[in-house]
């Protein structure tokens, strides 16, 4: 007879569920919004293929901030 005989491990968990639910949610909205940034940053990049304006030069640290916050997003998406 062992001592983890009667243990409910799910019991434990459950009243984190809707915290989980919280964080899936919000993964789900990092995931599509650097998506959608990281998307429209390019395109700006495809439409001036040539130089960019002077006020477009910082472009490049959009794009990298996005494209990190977009594999995070997916890295964290992909741990739950």
């Amino acid at each position: 007879m062992s001592v983890y005989d009667g243990y409910d491990g799910r019991a434990k968990l459950e009243p984190f569920w809707p915290q989980f639910e919280t964080f899936s949610k919000g993964t789900n909205y990092l995931l599509v919004g650097h998506g959608a940034g990281l998307v429209g940053c390019l395109s700006v990049v495809k439409d001036h293929q040539g130089k960019l304006p002077d006020d477009l030069e910082q472009l490049g640290l959009l794009v990298l901030l996005f494209g990190s916050g977009l594999l995070l997003a997916a890295l964290f998406w992909g741990w739950q």
